[in-house]
């Protein structure tokens, strides 16, 4: 039986599609300790709390996890006042991330079944986001967008990290 990709492997994934969206200038491998002088828009992604359950009786293990991705658009506190917050919502990234999840329910990693569904559930719209999270020294128009990812597999198949 093939074997599981890892959370890793889905990440990065993640990361790639994300990286289609042309009018994202760079997708983070890592969170960076700072912003200031990158061309914006970013994205960074941040995995949530995982849920995992097992069927006995079907032997297999269902896991779902939350991925946050949060796209900094234009920095707060450049511009006059108001251009920031225009230049952010002209960009209308809700929709293109999430025309990019949609074509991809499954994000692609369905070849053996494991990866069962990939929807972007929500977003808060656009906000004012910290950077960085713990202490911040700037100030960013974003977006932070939650896209729930579950994965579904037989119990006794093993997890393999591939990238």
């Amino acid at each position: 039986m093939s074997a599981v990709p890892s959370w890793g492997a889905v990440l990065a994934r993640v990361r790639n599609i994300l990286r289609e969206v042309t009018q994202i200038e760079n997708v983070y491998d890592s969170v960076p300790r700072v912003l200031t002088g990158a061309k914006l828009p970013v994205a960074i992604v941040y995995p949530l709390k995982l849920a995992r359950q097992r069927n006995n009786t079907a032997n297999s293990v269902q896991e779902r996890r939350g991925i946050e991705i949060w796209v900094y658009v234009a920095n707060a506190r450049q511009g006059s006042e108001g251009q920031s917050e225009e230049t952010a919502i002209n960009y209308d990234m809700e929709s293109l991330v999430a025309q990019q999840f949609d074509s991809r329910p499954r994000l692609g990693l369905n070849d053996n079944g494991v990866v069962n569904r990939a929807v972007l559930v929500g977003s808060d719209g656009l906000e004012i986001l910290p950077y960085p999270l713990i202490d911040p020294k700037e100030a960013y128009f974003g977006y932070v967008l939650t896209l729930e990812v579950e994965r579904l597999f037989g119990a006794e198949q093993r997890e393999f990290d591939d990238g």
